[in-house]
């Protein structure tokens, strides 16, 4: 038998909102499934790596990519170990391994993280035991597109080196659940004293807000901030709400000794929202009073705590539970234990849109479809489209009764938001201040759905309530640069945030000095409206005006017929920016969304070096890779809520639906939603003079992939071409099997029709064509 140490089958996950990790407990249990009963799981960072993975005899790794292409925090240490040079190529020799990556394939460094610890394995050694997969969040069933089939490769090879015990079959029914709490309940009948001492000294809330011990960074404890400012700096017209908020982190400073500058300029707050919503119906569904107070302790009475204890129910269900996040399947499953073969019919009465998904059949055969590797169009259908929560699931399945002690163990815990600090704690000392684009929008059954912190934040008022909000501070890599470098700071919507915390703090750097020696600041700021949207506008023009910027630059997209972003402004100033690569020591700073911006900018200044050095592309290259090992070329990804443009994902996904059943999600909101995408590819690439090679890159980026087969093999991926693609997804539409059992076929056949026909040729369809397909039903 292998050591407890060194088990037949490691499973290392790195995860940072915890979907990675979630995978890799399914494949555990699945293991355990199939009589690997020894197999363990940890998080890469808490298993010994240097010391017994070369050890192991085969290692499955799930792993996750976050912002600009990094590692999830709990395995940057492991990583780090991994790329010591130290380590021979014979170094993992004899160990398998299998590598699956979560990504989303619309942002440039697409499953980065997967790629390169597959390279690295190899490097050291090791081999594979099944080929690479990589999870989508773009394809029409998110990862699960990607894993089941993976899974099924896994397996197959798993019991060829570690065969079925005689007499032994595969069992992968739901298993029932080992209780790791235990719940005392306290009740609301206790006298009031009794009930303020169970609640104190509460100590434990510190330890669940703590960072993470794996961070890098200057983190000094633990902030209960009070929000002092928070207001809307778009306006009130515009479609999107950008809040400015302030927070006073001096007052009551911190649970640890927290330094006399407690961050820089490009650090991060990681705050914890609060569930402002769907307190109340937890609540009703466990049938308890908020003020009932309940003590936690682990089942097996050794293991640490992960939540504070003695607590009410009301903070349980408000700030550590994450009762408003989206269900995993593995919730799905575990609650089909706890359901009976009884029909439920409640659900379906309340909610018509999933009337024919559920009728005629039992609570406990819904949820075990649900669970199913064979259900996940309706997994997708009923809960992640959706967006369903944790609160809205048990409320839709209202006689399944999980105890309170497993719902601590079924409901994820309440992860924080990073959000770029857009102040300098030098000119604003004691003070925190961000800049928030608040997620809010509309799934395909016309749910509105707000983003948690967005929501947490929106409900702060400084005026009526002096709630603590818990912050820390992490340290970035975004490392401002000395007083007298020149910086050229670009950062489009609020991407501007670090950029502000930059300005302010050479600001308050260049009066203490009493001169002018410090360096040049260029600013690029990009947004849609002079008037809608221009984040900051007079606060900017007044850094002009006193000399605090040298230039800024302007980019209104949509005040124009032509629309301008900052890389059309940069490439207009081509000879500056040469200038500025080529001669002298200055620092190029990136800050935006980590799909399309890394890519832009990068291109951009590429083209530059290559038009007015009249340096072939290899010389060009070498130049900005130079830059960016000398940190001369930083990017950082704007850090807002992770559900921001959540609804942009699901009107892509929608382009690979057309010949599906899903055909009933598409109404005229998605067709124009996909119809933007369409144009905006067509508008990148035309009159453009980039490569084969970048405009497919481009394109591949942000065009439905369900259009491109369409195109011949050797057909470039012009704006010609993308037009016809376009053409081919309106005519996928109208060609659906499944268009006459659509809610509204008249309304979303007349618009494609329409479309079509401004495309093309006004004689394309005569209005008799379009009578006559109205009447499809």
């Amino acid at each position: 038998m292998a050591s407890p140490l060194t088990p037949r089958l490691l499973v290392l996950y790195g995860s940072e909102t915890g979907t990675a990790q979630d995978v890799a407990e399914f494949v555990q249990q699945l293991a355990f499934n199939r009589h690997l009963l020894d197999t363990q799981i940890f998080s890469m960072d808490a298993f010994p790596v240097s010391q017994l993975l070369p050890q192991c005899s085969t290692v499955i790794f799930i792993v996750s990519t976050t912002g600009d292409g990094e590692a999830p925090e709990n395995m940057r240490n492991s990583w780090r170990c991994l790329l010591q040079k130290k380590l021979g190529t014979q170094w993992m020799v004899g160990v398998r391994f299998a590598v699956f990556g979560l990504g989303d394939s619309s942002y440039a460094k697409y499953n980065a993280v997967a790629r390169r610890l597959q390279g690295r394995l190899l490097q050291l050694g090791a081999s594979e035991l099944i080929e690479r997969g990589l999870g989508d969040d773009q394809h029409a069933y998110g990862y699960f597109g990607a894993l089941n089939p993976w899974l099924e490769k896994l397996w197959a090879a798993v019991l060829q080196l570690y065969p079925l015990p005689e007499g032994q079959i595969v069992d992968d029914s739901p298993k029932p659940i080992e209780p790791r709490y235990s719940v005392t309940i306290h009740g609301n009948r206790e006298m009031e004293v009794d009930v303020a001492k169970v609640l104190t000294p509460r100590t434990d809330a510190s330890n669940f807000y703590a960072p993470p011990r794996t961070s890098v960074g200057r983190e000094k404890g633990i902030y209960w901030a009070r929000v002092v400012e928070n207001k809307r700096i778009t306006a009130e017209d515009w479609e999107q709400d950008v809040r400015h908020l302030e927070f006073d982190i001096d007052s009551d400073s911190s649970a640890g000794d927290p330094a006399e500058v407690p961050f820089r300029a490009g650090d991060i707050a990681v705050v914890y929202p609060e569930n402002v919503t769907g307190v109340d119906d937890m609540l009703k569904y466990v049938k308890l009073d908020g003020d009932t107070v309940i003590s936690i302790s682990a089942g097996d009475g050794s293991k640490q705590l992960d939540l504070p204890s003695p607590i009410t129910l009301y903070d349980l269900f408000t700030k550590f539970l994450a009762i408003l996040e989206t269900p995993r399947r593995s919730f799905f499953e575990k609650l089909s234990l706890f359901a009976t073969n009884d029909e439920e019919t409640s659900q379906c009465a309340s909610n018509p849109d999933f009337l024919l998904m559920f009728i005629f059949v039992t609570k406990k055969e819904k949820l075990e479809e649900l669970a199913s590797a064979e259900g996940v169009d309706l997994l997708y259908d009923y809960c992640i489209r959706e967006k369903k929560t944790y609160v809205e699931v048990l409320t839709d399945f209202p006689s399944v009764k999980v105890p309170l002690t497993i719902l601590l163990q079924l409901v994820p815990r309440q992860q924080p938001r990073s959000y770029s600090i857009s102040s300098s704690a030098l000119l604003h000392p004691g003070r925190v201040h961000l800049t928030v684009a608040i997620v809010n929008f509309l799934t395909p059954y016309k749910r509105r759905r707000n983003g948690i912190c967005s929501a947490f934040f929106q409900s702060l008022d400084p005026s009526k309530e002096q709630k603590r909000v818990p912050m820390w501070i992490k340290h970035d890599l975004f490392e401002p640069p000395g007083l007298e470098r020149d910086m050229l700071l670009i950062g489009p919507g609020t991407g501007l945030a670090s950029m502000r915390a930059m300005v302010q703090e050479r600001q308050f750097l260049r009066k203490q000095g009493g001169d002018n020696s410090s360096g040049a600041i260029y600013l690029y700021f990009g947004c849609r409206h002079k008037n809608k949207d221009f984040l900051y506008g007079d606060e900017l023009r007044g850094l002009m005006t006193s000399g605090d910027i040298t230039k800024f630059h302007t980019a209104f997209s949509r005040d124009q017929d032509h629309k301008i972003y900052v890389q059309t402004l940069l490439a207009e100033n081509k000879e500056t920016v040469f200038n500025f690569i080529v001669n002298g020591e200055g620092c190029i700073y990136i800050a935006g969304s980590a799909k399309r911006m890394p890519n832009d900018v990068y291109e951009v200044l590429r083209d530059i070096l290559r038009s007015v050095g009249k340096m072939p592309l290899p010389t060009a290259e070498k130049i900005m890779k130079t830059l960016a090992r000398k940190k001369r070329y930083v990017f950082t990804t704007a850090m807002e809520d992770v559900e921001q443009a959540e609804h942009v994902r699901s009107f892509v996904k929608l382009a690979n639906l057309t010949q599906t059943s899903q055909l009933h999600e598409w109404n005229l909101e998605s067709l124009h939603r996909a119809l933007q995408w369409a144009y905006a590819a067509e508008d990148a690439v035309s009159g453009s003079d980039y490569s084969q090679q970048d405009v497919e890159m481009r394109i591949r980026q942000w065009f439905p992939v369900a259009t491109l087969p369409t195109l011949s093999v050797g057909e470039a991926l012009t704006a010609n071409a993308l037009c016809h693609a376009r053409i081919h997804l309106l005519r996928s539409i109208l060609q659906s099997p499944f268009l006459p059992s659509h809610p509204t076929p008249s309304e979303l056949l007349i618009a494609v029709l329409e479309e079509l026909r401004r495309t093309r040729d006004e004689d394309s369809f005569s209005n008799a064509f379009i009578e006559d397909h109205s009447l499809t039903r």
